[in-house]
């Protein structure tokens, strides 16, 4: 018998905006938040030039505005309201009648787990994620995974389930980093 899976791309998919301006939001009444965007904008343009990698640049950004202090010391509670707040109503909606037909439900995205990981419990649905390192009950801004988009989504999937040759996979994404899932896909949502 053939399985479904149903994956969900999460920044500007699941959530109308990204993960990461959440959590700079979140902390932009820090008094070093200025000093922190002004650094943190010459690894964003290395990044962009391709100078440095995806990975690099995710772990400056981890690292300068101490987004694993915050999530150390607050645990789940430190961005859960936020994330909810910006969850996109239609996805939602979609998420949850494919919860009311028991399909299994995969969050696949870019982001990190540490940032993820709560709303993933929240949705009572599975994550695949970028993995950061997590040590003795603290996270650390360090990546121990390759960047989960483009075809490392398909790895990482095909990693976790086995082979997909035997499933029907029901995709969503909105993105270029979502191109090779929605390709993969049975059925795609773009």
């Amino acid at each position: 018998m053939t399985k479904k899976i149903v994956v969900f791309d999460i920044d500007g998919t699941l959530i109308k905006t990204d993960t990461l301006l959440i959590c700079l939001k979140k902390i932009r009444r820090d008094q070093q938040l200025l000093k922190n965007l002004f650094l943190f904008s010459f690894a964003f343009i290395l990044w962009k030039l391709k100078l440095i990698s995806d990975k690099r640049c995710k772990e400056f950004f981890l690292k300068n505005f101490q987004i694993c202090q915050y999530v150390n010391k607050f645990k789940d509670e430190w961005l859960i309201e936020e994330l909810i707040n910006d969850l996109n109503p239609a996805a939602i909606k979609r998420l949850e009648w494919h919860k009311k037909n028991n399909d299994r439900i995969i969050l696949c995205s870019a982001s990190p787990r540490l940032i993820l990981q709560p709303l993933a419990n929240k949705l009572d649905v599975e994550l695949i994620c970028t993995e950061v390192l997590y040590k003795k009950g603290n996270w650390f801004p360090k990546i121990i995974s390759p960047n989960c988009k483009g075809i490392e989504k398909l790895n990482r999937l095909t990693e976790y389930l086995g082979s997909l040759e035997n499933l029907i996979i029901e995709a969503y994404g909105d993105s270029n980093g979502d191109k090779e899932l929605l390709e993969k896909a049975n059925l795609p949502h773009y």
